[in-house]
C-alpha cells in the first residue's frame, strides 16, 4: 500500500484476474478503499513490469488463481499502472498481454 498516490474519485483502467474467471479489463475507483474491497482485503504489492504491480490479498487466504514469476497468487489480482510520479494511470492494452503471456493459471499448472 506504501507508494500508492490515489485520487479519490479518479477512474482507472485495470486487468481483474478471478480465479476460474477469463481476465477482465475494467474501469474502478482508484482510492485505496475500492483497490482494497476489489481484492478483498489488505493489498500485497507484486512487481509486474516497469510500472506495472499486480495488487493482491495480503492475507493470500483465497483460491490459487495462478502464479506469476514464480510467485503463487491467490484471489482476485488487479493489474495496474503507475506512471513516474506513482500515481495510477490507465494498463495499456500491450501492458495486459505481456501480463496475461507470464502469468500461469491454476488449471494448468501441476
Amino acid at each position: 500500500e506504501e507508494g500508492y498516490d490515489v485520487h479519490c474519485g479518479l477512474m482507472v483502467r485495470v486487468l481483474r484476474l478471478c480465479p476460474g474467471r477469463a481476465p477482465e479489463v475494467i474501469e474502478m475507483g482508484d482510492s485505496l478503499d475500492a483497490l482494497q474491497w476489489a481484492v478483498g482485503g489488505h493489498i500485497e504489492v507484486v512487481k509486474a513490469g516497469d510500472h506495472l504491480d499486480l495488487l493482491v490479498n495480503e492475507d493470500g487466504a483465497h483460491d490459487l488463481l495462478g502464479t506469476f514469476g514464480g510467485v503463487s497468487i491467490k484471489g482476485v489480482a488487479l493489474l495496474v499502472r503507475r506512471d513516474s510520479a506513482g500515481v495510477l494511470v490507465d494498463v495499456t492494452d500491450d501492458d495486459i498481454a505481456e501480463v496475461v503471456a507470464r502469468f500461469v493459471p491454476a488449471k494448468t499448472m501441476n
